[in-house]
């Protein structure tokens, strides 16, 4: 027995859309432009000779140190009581 065919509908397939990535633009940096600063000519002055004048030399005068005293502490003394003496009556 012969199969019959059946007419099979092809399903259409989908595409799928591809997301554009976008680019970043890249900003250019200006470059900034250096002025040239014009050179002062100098003067020339006239070296004068001096004379050299000898310096004192300072003495340092040592400070003495000071020694404390040290304070004696006082002792007190004691009072002793005196014991009075009972005396004996005669019978």
């Amino acid at each position: 027995m012969k199969k019959k065919k059946k007419n099979k509908k092809k399903k259409k397939k989908k595409k799928k859309k591809k997301k554009k990535k976008k680019k970043k633009k890249k900003k250019k940096k200006k470059k900034k432009k250096k002025k040239k600063k014009k050179k002062k000519k100098k003067k020339k002055k006239k070296k004068k000779i001096k004379k050299k004048k000898k310096k004192k030399k300072k003495k340092k005068k040592k400070k003495k140190k000071k020694k404390k005293k040290k304070k004696k502490k006082k002792k007190k003394k004691k009072k002793k009581k005196k014991k009075k003496k009972k005396k004996k009556k005669k019978k």
